[in-house]
């Protein structure tokens, strides 16, 4: 599929609570895409479910792979990655 719709796919998991399906998809979204603020929003997301299934290791991989794709995000907060993900 094509980044949208891999993300939509994404996201229909999300709601179904199949989260390794979700993140499967938003990796292969993130893969194609192009701009990095949309990349960054993928593995932002990825972080997200690892964090909501306190896989916080991976979390954190996930965040701080988001900041260095949008370094907005990385310039604004430049301790996200590991602040989020600590238990």
């Amino acid at each position: 599929p094509s980044a949208d719709a891999a993300i939509g796919i994404a996201k229909r998991a999300v709601k179904n609570k199949e989260y390794d399906t979700a993140v499967k998809y938003f990796e292969e979204a993130a893969n194609m895409e192009t701009d990095p603020s949309s990349k960054a929003e993928d593995y932002y997301m990825i972080a997200v479910i690892n964090l909501d299934q306190k896989n916080y290791s991976k979390a954190r991989e996930y965040a701080k792979k988001a900041a260095a794709t949008n370094t907005l995000w990385s310039a604004v907060h430049p301790d996200w990655p590991d602040v989020c993900c600590y238990s």
